[in-house]
């Protein structure tokens, strides 16, 4: 007994010192340029072509814009009727603005929840994110939890 009472203190303590020092990171998958756009799946996600690399991995790739909420489209996931036609809006709204840009970039790309790759998106050198947030088109939310996700049937 009183060699598993000192197991467990070593272990905890041993825990104490190692957690705080441990930085727990998302993997960072780099950067990539010139993408090819291909189309607006919604307002925060659109699939793109990414360039040398495997077809496998880079061809038709849904890649969702960073710590940004645009409204849903989906009938699943719609909570209202005014959600649906502003989610609608924000979709039409990326893909003219991608289709019509001249550089595209993913960058700190890696994967989210779900799998889903994630990234800060560069469009002809502008922060995607804070493009869609200032057209009124995107919201803030880090998408880790659902209770803070933004509202877009009580505006």
């Amino acid at each position: 007994m009183k060699f598993y009472l000192r197991l467990f203190a070593a272990f905890f303590l041993s825990l104490c010192v190692l957690l705080p020092i441990t930085k727990v990171a998302a993997k960072n998958y780099g950067n990539f340029e010139n993408v090819e756009y291909l189309k607006s799946v919604d307002g925060d996600t659109f699939k793109v072509n990414i360039p040398d690399v495997h077809d496998l991995l880079g061809k038709e790739v849904n890649i969702r814009v960073r710590d940004i909420d645009a409204p849903e489209i989906q009938n699943h996931r719609v909570k209202c009727d005014k959600e649906k036609v502003l989610g609608e809006a924000a979709k039409e709204f990326l893909d003219n603005l991608l289709t019509n840009s001249k550089s595209i970039v993913l960058l700190k790309v890696d994967r989210g929840k779900f799998f889903v790759i994630e990234a800060d998106v560069a469009v002809d050198g502008l922060d995607l994110a804070a493009v869609l947030k200032e057209a009124g088109h995107a919201k803030y939310w880090n998408g880790k939890n659902t209770s803070e996700k933004p509202n877009w049937c009580g505006e």
